[in-house]
């Protein structure tokens, strides 16, 4: 019974850990300057497309992209 309980406590505080992991990285997703990092970066992926992109933010309503080149 105590093994039970202490590996049931182990799964909760590991299963804690996980949703305040996937909040902040939820939260960072967010964030205009990582979106403009993470669309640049994609960008650069593209072998056959040269581009820039000045800034990108956008939320659940709304996209605003600017100085795309």
């Amino acid at each position: 019974m105590v093994q039970l309980v202490k590996i049931l406590r182990i799964m909760l505080v590991g299963l804690g850990i996980a949703v305040a992991l996937l909040g902040v990285l939820a939260a960072v997703a967010f964030i205009p300057e990582v979106q403009t990092w993470y669309a640049q970066k994609r960008l650069d992926a593209l072998p056959d497309l040269h581009g820039s992109v000045g800034s990108l933010s956008a939320g659940f309503s709304h996209v605003e992209l600017t100085d795309l080149h």
